[in-house]
């Protein structure tokens, strides 16, 4: 870990405060971030005097962002992370910012409570490696979020190729004249007459402004379901934001689990990650571990949301359910844990992209 201006919003690992991009802390990529004091604490050293920090206004979300009714996180004691907060809905949530951050509080032997953080990692021990995992160990799951299976990769493109039909509409840059100017396609005579040095005109493309849609995909499934049950869900969402970042739009996706009872302290609880930003490049090969494979989502994401619950974890780790209204709210799309098949994932995306189509018609215009 160095001391270094924080490159995003974080929660302090230790005391779970919200610390803010650009201010001071001792930060990690592989290891989160500690505030100056509770660095001191834990090493034992006097806090080194408060650097300046920049003027950096709290970030205001877009109009369209989700919004969920959801409380602040209230810090956990020393050395455990904090619980999922309970929302005025009466439903626990907690949320992760990146698929990294996920990954390294799934496997980071720490958790609300000494007895859960003891019985996920029995869980662990005896689940990885077999069927339930997808036969992914810790190791092999790390390793695959950079570099996906082939199936996975191959389920995609399956995907993409059921759009070819209903999403095949051209997509023309727009292009504007521009007079005057030192060289270009063709010479103004008007301007070569008078001696005008300046008498080319020149085509050039005007920018679009681009749109922010985003996805949210109920990833949840329960110990019954077959891998393929969640891989042509995550497919559809990554066929559906290749097409669209192909249109010119900026796509976010996000992931969530919908769980009822996976601890005696949280009734119904959604955790959420941001498996995709707005602001990011689409990395097909970053996205399809986290999006299609089953096996990441039982040992990452379940554990990872496990280790933030309060009291013991049930057997079963609970039972999956819809999502809620409340966090449907900003999302574009949304796939439902109702998708269960390639034929379900196809269906679901050709009714989407033929209602949009139609929409778009309806504008007098194309995305």
């Amino acid at each position: 870990m160095n001391l270094r201006p924080l490159p995003y919003n974080k929660t302090c690992r230790q005391c779970a405060k919200l610390r803010r991009k650009g201010e001071v802390a001792w930060f990690g990529k592989h290891e989160g971030a500690l505030c100056t004091d509770c660095y001191a604490q834990a090493n034992g050293k006097p806090a080194p005097a408060p650097a300046p920090q920049p003027d950096t206004p709290a970030p205001v979300p877009a109009p369209d962002a989700p919004v969920h009714p959801r409380r602040p996180r209230k810090p956990g004691p020393a050395g455990a992370y904090p619980a999922a907060a309970r929302c005025d809905d009466g439903i626990y949530r907690y949320d992760w910012e990146s698929v990294s951050d996920l990954v390294d509080d799934a496997f980071c032997d720490r958790a609300t409570a000494e007895a859960t953080r003891a019985d996920i990692a029995r869980r662990i021990s005896n689940n990885e490696g077999g069927k339930w995992a997808n036969h992914h160990t810790v190791a092999s799951i790390k390793a695959a979020v950079g570099k996906p299976a082939k199936k996975l990769i191959d389920a995609i493109d399956a995907m993409r190729q059921s759009l070819a039909d209903d999403a095949a509409l051209p997509v023309t840059p727009r292009r504007k004249i521009r007079h005057g100017r030192e060289d270009g396609q063709e010479l103004d005579p008007d301007r070569w007459l008078v001696r005008e040095p300046m008498a080319w005109d020149r085509s050039e493309r005007e920018p679009r402004p681009r749109n922010c849609i985003a996805i949210g995909v109920n990833m949840s499934v329960h110990a019954g379901q077959k891998p393929e049950e969640l891989l042509y869900r995550g497919a559809a969402a990554c066929a559906l934001a290749d097409m669209l970042t192909t249109r010119g739009m900026n796509v976010a996706i996000t992931g969530f689990l919908v769980v009822h009872k996976m601890s005696e302290g949280c009734g119904d609880l959604v955790s959420k990650v941001e498996l995709k930003s707005s602001n990011m490049p689409l990395d097909m090969a970053g996205l399809a571990t986290s999006a299609c494979d089953i096996g990441f989502f039982r040992l990452v994401m379940v554990y990872a949301t496990a280790r933030h619950t309060t009291g013991h974890l049930d057997g079963a780790l609970g039972y999956p359910a819809g999502l809620p209204d409340a966090d449907r709210k900003g999302f574009d799309f949304v796939l439902e844990n109702t998708v269960r098949s390639k034929a379900d994932a196809e269906e679901w995306l050709q009714e989407n992209v033929r209602a949009m189509n139609a929409g778009n018609e309806s504008e007098g215009g194309a995305l």
